[in-house]
């Protein structure tokens, strides 16, 4: 490997110092737990927003053409 020497002494900077390793390993660990808890937020929320499509049961609905959502009913 080319670089073998670099990333040897790269690996020996980052690892000896313990505070620098373990600020490293907390903060990799926060960024991850960060993507997870945002992904599971997102994939709530458009569980959410087609719940009340699906929960209907029937397998066509007909409406008037002037009611934009399903929520605000045309008379």
């Amino acid at each position: 490997m080319k670089y073998s020497g670099i990333m040897r002494i790269g690996f020996k900077l980052l690892v000896n110092d313990r505070a620098k390793f373990s600020a490293l390993l907390i903060g990799i660990t926060f960024s991850v737990f960060l993507m997870v808890q945002m992904t599971a937020m997102f994939a709530g929320i458009l569980n959410r927003a087609y719940s009340t499509v699906t929960n209907i049961g029937a397998t066509m609905r007909i409406m008037d053409p002037a009611v934009n959502t399903p929520t605000s009913p045309f008379p």
